[in-house]
């Protein structure tokens, strides 16, 4: 979708967003399994991972914006149909349950990462389940990260320092929380972009 060309006035000053550049919202879905309709407006895949990526394109570089999964919002609840029917203040990862687990679910999440932001327009969007993170991992010949928090307990075979992560431990690195580390979101959100960064370098 084209870029909106609101002029925002803070302060008595105008400011004109740059229209040069892209932003894609990466979800990832705390949920195992094919990705399949609902057969409802409502589904248990939370949004537990919600990073923006912006592409400025006359610079030619990515800078990355993560919200985390507690951050407490507004977001759109949907009736029969798919219909708007209200809002509900919660987690932003909850945001991802109110559709059909597919397209409206995304649609919705995207609303709301829009709105927390004050209007920010999202162009794109990825969704990704909890099975993909193997497959993209191992797609690009593994994800090297620098491992800061002790992963003994859930997988001795992800080591503190440097190291290329397989598929079973990309998994474990971005989705474990308990007995890993200080157990903080917050942490666990410094590995994905941990995690990310490691992916764009292979991918470049």
């Amino acid at each position: 979708p084209a870029h909106v060309s609101k002029t925002i006035t803070r302060d008595g000053v105008d400011y004109f967003p740059r229209q040069d550049i892209t932003t894609v919202l990466v979800m990832g879905i705390d949920k195992f399994g094919p990705v399949e309709h609902s057969q409802a407006y409502t589904n248990t895949g939370a949004a537990d991972m919600n990073m923006l990526l912006i592409f400025d394109e006359t610079n030619k570089v990515c800078n990355a914006l993560h919200l985390n999964r507690d951050t407490m919002v507004d977001m759109p609840v949907l009736g029969i149909g798919g219909k708007r029917a209200g809002t509900f203040h919660g987690q932003l990862a909850l945001s991802h349950t109110y559709g059909d687990g597919l397209e409206t679910s995304c649609e919705n999440t995207r609303q709301t990462v829009s709105d927390l932001l004050k209007g920010v327009t999202i162009d794109h969007y990825v969704a990704m389940n909890m099975d993909a993170i193997g497959i993209v991992n191992d797609a690009v010949g593994g994800v090297a990260v620098n491992v800061t928090d002790d992963f003994s307990l859930v997988d001795p075979s992800i080591i503190m320092g440097q190291m290329t992560l397989n598929a079973g431990q990309a998994l474990v690195y971005v989705q474990s929380r308990h007995d890993v580390g200080n157990q903080l979101n917050i942490s666990r959100m410094e590995r994905h972009e941990e995690y990310m960064q490691g992916l764009m370098s292979a991918l470049s």
